[in-house]
């Protein structure tokens, strides 16, 4: 499948999971009375969040799926990614899921959406990225931190 094909469907995915998700939280944060976040129309600032994390997504994929790489792997790559938008972050999917569900939050007006979105931010920064660092730091070595004084995190 073309790598701009698979970046996009993967993208969709991902923005209609997280659009049910942040749906379902709405609804229940409305039963159980919890504070609002944005009221309309002033939600809809909501979709320039959304937007630019779905674009990121479709451009880290499909940079990733150029390279014939698996974004999900168990393997450490043999390869390190420091193009397209590697150039200025070096973790622009996760960056991205951050931007689609902040966006969400606020459209959806769901603060329970937002806390768990914070939680899982947090969690995977010290959990999981910190992890990959320590991994491509092996894999890589001065060639990663190289690429790691050049490039920020995050932004």
């Amino acid at each position: 499948m073309n790598h701009k094909i698979r970046s996009l469907a993967y993208a969709v995915i991902i923005l209609i999971l997280f659009g049910m998700f942040a749906a379902l939280l709405s609804v229940i944060d409305r039963n159980l009375n919890f504070p609002r976040l944005l009221r309309y129309p002033i939600n809809l600032i909501g979709s320039l969040p959304l937007f630019a994390g779905f674009i990121l997504r479709f451009w880290a994929g499909s940079t990733f799926y150029k390279q014939k790489l698996k974004i999900i792997s168990i393997k450490a790559s043999d390869k390190l990614i420091i193009s397209g938008p590697y150039k200025y972050s070096r973790n622009p999917l996760y960056l991205s899921f951050i931007l689609i569900g902040l966006g969400y939050s606020l459209i959806f007006d769901s603060l329970s959406f937002l806390v768990l979105l914070t939680i899982g931010s947090v969690f995977g920064h010290f959990y999981v990225i910190l992890h990959e660092e320590k991994t491509l730091v092996k894999a890589f070595g001065k060639e990663y931190l190289k690429y790691k004084e050049k490039v920020r995190r995050w932004i």
